[in-house]
């Protein structure tokens, strides 16, 4: 299985719009997909993790990295240390 984060900007619709055409075809192939952690107002972010195909198929204006795309830690925008994002706490 592969990994990898997927972010879309709200004010981009041809971005939310590659984003739901991917997750409407692979979402059932998925191992795992994380809640949204980026701030829900702008810019949506979520580590997804499932076979060569579907990640391959993650259209390239939908690619970013994260430590769980780099070292396999904190899937869902989980910091390692274990406390929240600031963002989190509204």
């Amino acid at each position: 299985m592969k990994r990898a984060t997927i972010s879309t900007t709200r004010d981009e619709p041809e971005t939310i719009a590659s984003f739901e055409a991917w997750m409407q075809e692979w979402r059932p192939h998925l191992a795992r997909i994380s809640e949204n952690y980026g701030c829900g107002c702008c810019v949506d972010i979520y580590d997804v993790e499932g076979p060569d195909e579907a990640i391959g198929a993650i259209p390239e204006q939908l690619r970013a990295s994260s430590e769980w795309t780099l070292t396999g830690r904190g899937f869902g925008g989980a910091p390692r240390t274990g406390h929240r994002p600031w963002w989190r706490f509204w």
